[in-house]
């Protein structure tokens, strides 16, 4: 999960335009972003899958964890020296693994 994390230290620049496009960009990067967040989420999906097999809905649950990665990912853009790497890479750890938890306890309670 630390990935999403350390593919912005190559160009946080550009990922922060991703995280946070201010109004009046083209188009064009609208659609990219979505197509970006979707790939992502995807990507989440499938680690998740070889992970956590037996996580019961790998799409709602691939979108919650991309939800959280993402912003992280923006706390850390924003704010580097404040959410740093090893933070950020720890903390989502953990937040995925009590996620997952959660919906594993839950199942049959529903």
């Amino acid at each position: 999960m630390s990935a999403m994390v350390d593919a912005t230290a190559s160009a946080p620049l550009s990922w922060q335009i991703l995280l946070t496009p201010s109004q009046g960009r083209p188009i064009e990067l609208y659609d990219r972003i979505t197509l970006g967040r979707a790939t992502a989420r995807g990507d989440v999906r499938v680690a998740l899958e070889a992970g956590h097999p037996q996580v019961d809905d790998l799409e709602l649950s691939a979108r919650l964890v991309h939800l959280v990665l993402e912003d992280l990912v923006r706390l850390h853009v924003n704010a580097p020296a404040e959410y740093p790497r090893e933070r950020i890479a720890r903390q989502a750890e953990t937040i995925v693994e009590a996620l997952l938890a959660v919906e594993l306890r839950t199942e049959g309670a529903l």
